[in-house]
């Protein structure tokens, strides 16, 4: 769904890429991150899509983890902490999930994931049955 939406939409939100084939290793490969603008270091680093795609997770297992606390200690209502301890398990075991698999995702970025156009002899063919 999403990448239907940047299909139609990218030439009017990127009109500077030419080629959307193009990995745009230059911005993918910088260590200068700091001076890098805003717009490119969200869609072309990796380091954006790492931080949003484990930091969701990480926030949800502190979150759930300090509601569960505090419901144990002040409140014992049993019900509320067995919803926020499912919370806690879900997003802690996503979190470990994403980071056994790290190695395959460390380079990915917000532009190969719903932008970059990729050729048709690199694609590979997904058959459902």
């Amino acid at each position: 769904m999403i990448r239907n939406y940047f299909d139609k939409h990218k030439r009017k939100m990127f009109p500077l890429i030419e080629d959307f084939t193009d990995p745009m290793d230059h911005i993918r490969n910088s260590n200068k991150i700091k001076s890098m603008k805003y717009h490119d270091w969200f869609w072309y680093h990796p380091s954006a899509y790492n931080l949003l795609n484990f930091g969701i997770n990480a926030i949800g297992v502190f979150m759930a983890l300090i509601a569960s606390i505090y419901i144990l200690f002040w409140f014992e209502y049993k019900l509320i902490l067995i919803i926020t301890g499912i919370l806690f398990a879900a997003n802690a075991k996503e979190l470990h999930t994403k980071t056994k698999n790290y190695k395959y995702a460390q380079n990915t970025s917000f532009y190969d994931m719903w932008i970059r156009d990729y050729p048709e002899d690199k694609v590979l063919e997904v058959k459902h049955e």
